[in-house]
């Protein structure tokens, strides 16, 4: 048996912020947090999500104390200004840091138990082009993720598809529109559809943003193109789909000439990861849950030849 469900609402368009107000009041809230991040903020996106806020006479403290690899600190000084604000929502604004920030905020306001607690995997419960980069990286690993959810797996085809067409110009035009829109579409289809599964790629990304600081979108685009070759042999057909789309049979070639095409060149040496770090990675890769959705199993050898071979 299969369970599937996408109950998410989503409203999408140009200038739809100014519907903020609406959302939150129709929830019965009238105090919230509003979370984001100091990028966004000196951008000016904030002023916007204020403003509707304002008009519809919701209460709004902002906290833009999170960092672009959230901490558990980020977590609970904004549960902290959170409690100060005697907010009953949190509204997060920007990219994935702060709405991922937002959601822990809105949890830890509730439970007390510890972050590992609350980690599902453990039973626990019983810059543009990076970012480009990560919401491709969630369409490919939750297509090639094991188990069934053809739901999930349409909607992953459909987020490759538009990362195909759209991050490019989104990388090379910043006041392109359609572009960008593409893209946020991509990086939503993305998010829904890894409610299947992950793979190796995450695994070998998560250590490389929690120990060396490298952002999560590059560490995945940096390791992908290893990760699409390793995994040719266990889903052929799935792999050249997936090529097909980005425009090569050779999935990794075509993964690699995008990142090129969007000036991600170097390799994790570039990056300033060396031989000696790799050993260290791949132990955390291995405890990392994500690989458990590879469509080949990894050992902790496996998980060490891919960051070698991504170097």
């Amino acid at each position: 048996m299969s369970i599937w469900s996408f109950p998410t609402k989503i409203v999408f368009g140009a200038g739809e912020v100014r519907r903020l107000g609406d959302e939150v009041a129709a929830l019965g809230v009238s105090r919230v947090l509003v979370v984001s991040d100091p990028g966004v903020e000196r951008a000016g996106l904030l002023s916007a999500a204020l403003a509707a806020l304002s008009e519809k006479g919701i209460a709004a403290g902002v906290f833009t104390g999170v960092e672009g690899n959230p901490t558990e600190q980020n977590i609970e000084d904004g549960t902290r200004a959170y409690a100060e604000e005697r907010a009953q929502a949190v509204v997060a604004v920007g990219g994935g840091s702060p709405m991922d920030a937002g959601k822990l905020i809105a949890l830890r306001a509730k439970c007390s138990l510890p972050f590992e607690q609350l980690d599902d995997a453990i039973d626990g419960g019983g810059v543009t082009a990076a970012t480009g980069f990560d919401a491709l990286t969630h369409c490919i690993e939750a297509y090639l993720s094991l188990g069934d959810h053809p739901l999930a797996d349409a909607i992953a085809l459909g987020g490759i598809e538009l990362a195909q067409r759209f991050l490019q110009r989104a990388v090379e035009a910043a006041d392109d529109l359609e572009a960008r829109g593409g893209m946020m579409k991509a990086a939503m289809m993305g998010a829904i559809a890894f409610q299947k599964g992950l793979g190796a790629c995450h695994s070998l990304a998560h250590p490389l943003s929690s120990e060396h600081g490298l952002h999560h979108g590059l560490a995945n685009a940096l390791c992908l193109p290893a990760v699409m070759a390793f995994n040719a042999s266990s889903s052929p057909e799935r792999v050249r789909r997936i090529g097909a789309l980005l425009g090569d049979a050779d999935a990794a070639f075509a993964i690699s000439a995008l990142r090129a095409r969007v000036g991600i060149n170097a390799g994790l040496a570039g990056s300033g990861i060396e031989e000696q770090h790799l050993p260290p990675l791949a132990k955390k890769a291995l405890a990392d849950a994500c690989h458990r959705g590879n469509p080949r199993p990894c050992s902790e050898q496996d998980l060490l030849d891919l960051y070698r071979a991504s170097l």
